[in-house]
């Protein structure tokens, strides 16, 4: 288990500098492009933009309980167990066998609260939830008890275009 856990530090060490390079999120490209889209077509909305913001961050914590459910699911799955001695006087010996099974159990719920988090607030959903609100329909009585004042105080950001060059 030592070696497991020794290989994976070193692997994430070796990858440190890269995600040091790039900024810091949790969302693909398409989706920051198509966020930035909808904040500029809406640049002067402030309940669009909080609405984005409330989506973006949703998603975004659906991703987290996803990846943080399946890297719990990988360690409970590669833990072994060990023999407990009783000052010498006697040692109990557990079993040794992985617990994948206990580990399938455990994930399966926090992985399905996740997707189903990233599901609900899609992209999708988003685009036909500003939409309806662009043609004058009223927002939908849970998404205006979600709204908090936190994502209206946001900074609005002009999006520029950046030219680049991918490298071959």
């Amino acid at each position: 288990m030592l070696k497991q856990l020794l290989l994976a530090t070193l692997l994430c060490l070796g990858f440190a500098p890269a995600w040091a390079q790039n900024p810091v999120t949790d969302e693909s490209l398409a989706s920051q492009q198509f966020k930035q889209r909808l904040r500029s077509q809406y640049l002067t909305n402030d309940t669009a933009q909080a609405i984005i913001t409330l989506y973006g961050k949703r998603q975004v914590g659906g991703v987290g309980w996803v990846v943080g459910a399946l890297l719990s699911a990988v360690r409970i799955g590669t833990a072994s167990n060990t023999t407990t001695n009783y000052g010498g006087y006697g040692a109990q010996q557990q079993d040794t066998g992985s617990n994948m099974g206990a580990a399938f159990l455990i994930a399966t719920p926090l992985v399905a609260y996740g997707v189903g988090k990233v599901m609900h607030y899609s992209n999708a959903h988003l685009n036909g939830v500003l939409t309806a609100y662009a043609a004058g329909q009223p927002l939908p009585h849970a998404l205006r008890r979600k709204l908090r004042p936190r994502f209206f105080k946001e900074p609005i950001v002009r999006y520029k275009e950046v030219k680049y060059k991918p490298a071959n």
